[in-house]
């Protein structure tokens, strides 16, 4: 299975007010979908935390995509040098990469499924 992730943050980057993700399969399926309200939540993070659950909710040889070339460096190389808070989850990302032997790379934003639909599905 194909699963695409996305992250965003609501009106600004970072926001005020929080952003979140949604994942979804390739037949526009929402697997999941969330909404963390925080200060100063960045789109990077947003993007990690969905690169993150969907790697949490694949099974074994699963395709991941995503259209953040951050997303997919922080996660193989375990190299968060801007924003060492997030390290904890790309370590656990990576985790589930090797674990589960999945596929996981950057495709562009016009091609990323998630992307594409993001506010219809949060409303936003």
């Amino acid at each position: 299975m194909k699963i695409y992730c996305d992250g965003y943050t609501i009106g600004a980057n970072p926001s005020s007010v929080g952003g979140g993700f949604v994942v979804m399969n390739e037949d526009l399926q929402i697997l999941s979908h969330f909404e963390i309200k925080k200060s100063h939540f960045t789109n990077n993070e947003a993007e990690l935390l969905a690169a993150l659950k969907a790697m949490e909710l694949a099974e074994p040889y699963d395709e991941i995509i995503t259209d953040s070339t951050n997303t997919v460096a922080w996660i193989t190389k375990c190299k968060v040098k801007a924003r060492p808070d997030l390290l904890p989850f790309a370590i656990k990302a990576r985790d589930f990469l090797i674990t589960k032997h999945l596929d996981f790379y950057q495709r562009p934003r016009e091609e990323n499924l998630a992307g594409i639909h993001i506010e219809t599905v949060l409303h936003l």
